[in-house]
C-alpha cells in the first residue's frame, strides 16, 4: 500500500508527458519499500503531500493578491477619472467642492488667509453661435491651462461647469490674489482667439478671513463675479465682507 501511495505521488509530481514517469515511480517506491519502514515511509508521504499543498496554496495567494492589486489599481483609475472635467482635464465641481471643503477647514483652523476666485468667460454663447462648439471648446481649454499655469503648484483650478472655472488659493493674502486674479484676466484678453477676436473674463474674488464656510465664501466670490460683469466685463471684483457689495477693480 506505502509503495501504490509513493508511486501514485511521484506521478503526480514528475513532469506530465514523462515516458519514463510511471516506471521511476515503481522503482523509487520499490526500493523505498524495500530498504526503509512503513511507518517512515507513511511520514515522507505526509510530508511531501503537505509540502505540495502548501506550495499550491502559496500560488493561489499569490495569484489572488495580484488580482487584487490590479482591481485596486483600475479603481483608482476611474475615480481620478471622475474627478476631473473631461473636456479641460481640471478637477471638476465635485472634486473642487470637496477639496476646498478640506483646505478651508486646515486654513480656519491653522488662522491662515484663503481666497477664492470664481471665474467667467464674458459673453461665452457668442463664440459657440458664432464659430461654433468646437471653437468654444478651444476658448475653455486654453483659459484652463492658464489658469493651471498661473497657480505654480500652489492651489486649486477647477471647472465648475460650462464656462465658469474657480479657483482656490491657501495661505494667499487678499492683496495677492487681485495680483493673480489680474494677471489672469490680462493674459486671456491677449489672447488671440477664433477669428483674430480675443475673449474676455470676469473675476469674483472672495476672502475666508471673513468665515470659515465654503458655501458663503461662494456666494460672496459669486455676487462679486456678477458684480463684474455687469459693470461691463473683463473686471476683477472684491467681497470685501460679507454685508458688503463687492467692487469693481481694473479694466
Amino acid at each position: 500500500m506505502v509503495a501504490c501511495l509513493l508511486s501514485g505521488l511521484l506521478v503526480a509530481t514528475l513532469p506530465s508527458g514523462s515516458a519514463n514517469a510511471e516506471a521511476v515511480a515503481g522503482s523509487v517506491a520499490s526500493d523505498a519499500q524495500a530498504w526503509l519502514p512503513a511507518n517512515m515511509l507513511v511520514i515522507i508521504l505526509l510530508g511531501m503531500t503537505s509540502a505540495i499543498a502548501l506550495m499550491r496554496l502559496a500560488a493561489m495567494q499569490l495569484r489572488l493578491q495580484r488580482e487584487v492589486q490590479a482591481h485596486q489599481a483600475l479603481e483608482r483609475h476611474f475615480r481620478a477619472l471622475m474627478a476631473l472635467d473631461g473636456l479641460t482635464g481640471l478637477p471638476n465641481r465635485h472634486s473642487f467642492l470637496d477639496q476646498a471643503a478640506a483646505a478651508l477647514a486646515a486654513s480656519v483652523a491653522q488662522r491662515q488667509p484663503l481666497c477664492l476666485l470664481r471665474i467667467d468667460i464674458d459673453q461665452f454663447h457668442q463664440i459657440n453661435d458664432r464659430y461654433g462648439q468646437l471653437a468654444g471648446d478651444d476658448q475653455l481649454t486654453s483659459l484652463a491651462r492658464s489658469l493651471y499655469e498661473q497657480l505654480e503648484g500652489a492651489g486649486l483650478a477647477a471647472r465648475m461647469g460650462g464656462d465658469e472655472f474657480a479657483m482656490l488659493l491657501p495661505g494667499t493674502s487678499l492683496p495677492a490674489a487681485e495680483a493673480l486674479a489680474e494677471r489672469v484676466r490680462a493674459e486671456a484678453a491677449g489672447t488671440p482667439a477664433v477669428a483674430e477676436t480675443g475673449i474676455t473674463i470676469s473675476i469674483g474674488i472672495a476672502s475666508a478671513q471673513a468665515n470659515g464656510k465654503l458655501d458663503l465664501l461662494l456666494a460672496q466670490a459669486g455676487r462679486a463675479l456678477a458684480d463684474a460683469k455687469r459693470a461691463g466685463g473683463n473686471q476683477v471684483a472684491v467681497a470685501r465682507l460679507p454685508d458688503e457689495a463687492a467692487y469693481p477693480l481694473h479694466r
